[in-house]
């Protein structure tokens, strides 16, 4: 796990600062916390989102050649656990968390945002510094209440990923994206099952869209209408049941961009990603705001 902190020239609220942890993607199969396609330097954009007053992390997860699905679940859900554990030493809000995925990352994300608390996503024999007994009040070694060990967040972002694996064949196939028929498509290496032959709790428990229950935080959606890796169409879907949920949700299709908002030439592709973070950022501003005091 990376961290990016605010500068020193950046005020520290009295409760610390929100964090928001990016989920790189990679079909579950390929990347790494310090690189984000198309982004040339993305530790260098951590460190810029940092400087607006965040705590940046970017984790690692392990990849389906190593594990099959829930493990990707589970370690997200330990990295939230392990820094709102650790919220006081990284100068982080424990009551201010949101997680950002792209591609394969995004599908993480939203079940991350989709699942608080949820059993079979608990990491396994996870040991965890300043930990109290969950729903026992204990003072830290600062003389201050020590954070819980939830893994819920209060926002998420999700780029361009898949919500729902049990109608992603179909919705591929209509689109002309990339095929899900056969078993070495991502998802079904991620899952260790084809689609047609897996037991549909399988397929429900890595998909937001049938994890989705009303107290999911707010969520950003994104995504581009040109994408042949990933049907945009998954994403319509989500945005769909949020809205029957009533949670809030804000919905934005990039006209002519692919997968990861790559455009037709470079400068398409910097206008789209561009485009992106700057809705995110104000999505941010205003779903991990401080709290008002009293």
């Amino acid at each position: 796990m990376d961290i990016y902190s605010p500068p020193p020239s950046v005020d520290k609220p009295q409760a610390g600062f929100p964090m928001l942890m990016f989920i790189h993607g990679g079909g579950w199969a390929t990347g790494d916390a310090q690189t984000s396609n198309p982004i040339a330097d993305f530790p260098q954009l951590l460190a810029e989102i940092a400087a607006q007053g965040y705590v940046v992390s970017s984790v690692n997860y392990r990849l389906s050649g190593e594990a099959k699905w829930p493990a990707q679940g589970q370690d997200i859900k330990a990295a939230l656990r392990y820094l709102r554990s650790t919220a006081h030493d990284y100068g982080i809000d424990p009551a201010r968390f949101a997680t950002w995925g792209v591609s394969a990352g995004a599908q993480l994300s939203a079940i991350a945002a989709t699942t608080c608390g949820v059993e079979d996503l608990q990491p396994e024999s996870q040991i965890l510094p300043n930990l109290p007994v969950l729903g026992v009040p204990e003072l830290d070694r600062h003389g201050e209440m020590r954070s819980n060990n939830s893994d819920c967040v209060q926002a998420a972002i999700a780029w361009s990923g898949v919500y729902d694996m049990s109608t992603l064949t179909d919705q591929a196939r209509l689109a002309g994206a990339m095929s899900r028929e056969l078993g070495t498509a991502p998802e079904w290496r991620l899952l260790g099952c084809i689609s047609g032959a897996c037991p549909q709790d399988k397929l429900a428990s890595a998909s937001a869209v049938q994890r989705l229950s009303n107290d999911a935080p707010p969520i950003l959606l994104m995504t581009g209408n040109a994408d042949k890796i990933m049907p945009y169409t998954q994403t319509l879907e989500f945005a769909g049941a949020l809205e029957v949920e009533k949670i809030p949700h804000e919905l934005v299709i990039i006209a002519g961009a692919g997968h990861n908002f790559i455009g037709q030439n470079a400068t398409e592709t910097r206008r789209s990603t561009q485009t992106a973070l700057d809705h995110m950022l104000t999505f941010l501003s205003i779903h991990l705001a401080p709290k008002p005091q009293g």
